[in-house]
């Protein structure tokens, strides 16, 4: 009788062939979901992480913007008055670095994981933030604070110190506010390279405030669409 197709030795290697094929296939397949699962949740875990920076980010902001504002009326009125008094001074020193967060954006990015993001609204925003208006808060910064020092070395360089103020506090001696006498007072006046550089501190000091404002309009669109994201 006639040996049946089934029971080939051909057959038989064929079928085990296509198992193995299959079974590859399958294990493969199963391997790559898990793997999309395992990033899908990265990807959550990571924007969670994003939005604390965000709210970071928010209190940073909620501080320059009223830090900066008292700054330049200082400065305002010192331009505006030409004549200068140990307040004035006082008022127009100290910088403010840009103290945000970026860590989890950049863990976001070492992994992959920010490549799962469906919204693609979220995912051209998010990288614009951090790839660019962060760049230039880090920049306007810099540049607050190279004026700051520059303006504070040219007093130290130019004008007598009268005195300066000495207080206690639970951690120990701290120094105050600089007090220079009424002569130097009136010769700073007189000074226009004083008043060239105040200008240019208002000038980068406003072009930094804008910087925060924008920041922070895009924080609010950000958080709106990582809620989102996470949601669905």
């Amino acid at each position: 009788m006639k040996k049946s197709l089934l029971n080939t030795s051909a057959f038989r290697y064929i079928f085990e062939i296509i198992v193995i094929v299959f079974s590859v296939t399958l294990s493969f397949y199963i391997q790559d979901v898990l793997n999309d699962r395992e990033k899908i949740k990265q990807k959550n875990e990571g924007l969670q992480g994003v939005l604390v920076d965000l709210n970071s980010d928010t209190d940073v902001i909620n501080f320059a913007l009223p830090f900066n504002t008292g700054r330049i009326k200082s400065m305002k009125e010192i331009i505006n008055r030409k004549k200068i008094t140990n307040k004035d001074i006082s008022g127009t020193k100290g910088d403010l670095p840009w103290l945000g967060n970026i860590s989890n954006y950049n863990s976001m990015i070492s992994t992959g994981s920010v490549e799962f993001i469906n919204d693609k609204k979220l995912f051209k925003k998010l990288n614009k933030y951090y790839q660019l208006n962060y760049k230039l808060l880090i920049k306007a910064a810099k540049i607050d604070e190279d004026q700051t020092w520059d303006f504070i070395a040219y007093l130290r360089n130019n004008y007598k110190i009268d005195s300066i103020v000495q207080f206690e506090t639970p951690e120990g001696k701290e120094y105050g506010p600089l007090f220079y006498n009424q002569n130097q007072l009136d010769l700073m006046s007189k000074d226009y390279k004083i008043y060239n550089s105040l200008w240019d501190q208002v000038t980068w000091i406003n072009w930094y405030n804008n910087r925060v404002i924008q920041a922070q309009r895009e924080i609010d669109t950000l958080k709106i669409l990582i809620n989102n994201e996470i949601n669905n």
